[in-house]
């Protein structure tokens, strides 16, 4: 399967996805569901926020990563 990730972290196992109103419709969805579950194979984690999040929510989304980090590094 061939997919691009908006962001990746290898140090952390990290793909940061930000999803705007395309990914609403139900073959995107299909999609990024392989896209995860493909990645999670590997170990990888996928954490998805959507466009109005990072635009108007940006504190919320800065501590959600704050939070998988801190997991990651107590792992």
């Amino acid at each position: 399967m061939d997919f691009i990730a908006d962001f990746y972290c290898f140090e952390l196992s990290l793909v940061i996805e930000v999803d705007g109103n395309s990914h609403r419709r139900r073959e995107v969805e299909l999609r990024d569901a392989r896209k995860d579950f493909a990645l999670r194979k590997y170990g990888v984690k996928v954490l998805r926020f959507t466009e109005w999040q990072v635009r108007f929510q940006m504190d919320d989304v800065l501590r959600s990563l704050e939070h998988y980090v801190r997991c990651y590094e107590e792992a």
